[in-house]
């Protein structure tokens, strides 16, 4: 959650954050998959994708980041 609000914070990027998720995401994968809970990996995954954009706009705005902070992603 910390990364989340960090993004929206400004205090790291998009492309920062999404880096870190996918690596996290990565090194999960080579481990055990199973050990993860299942909330969190859908944040990860969700992570992975802030800088993704969709035309000109990024893919997931920042109403969606405040979201899924509040649990609604």
């Amino acid at each position: 959650m910390a990364l989340l609000q960090a993004v929206l914070d400004g205090t790291t990027s998009r492309t920062a954050a999404a880096e870190w998720a996918s690596e996290v995401q990565d090194e999960i994968e080579e481990l055990d998959t199973d050990a993860v809970d299942p909330a969190m990996w859908h944040l990860l995954r969700l992570a992975a994708s802030l800088d993704v954009m969709s035309g000109a706009n990024y893919l997931h705005d920042e109403a969606a980041i405040r979201d899924w902070i509040a649990g609604r992603g």
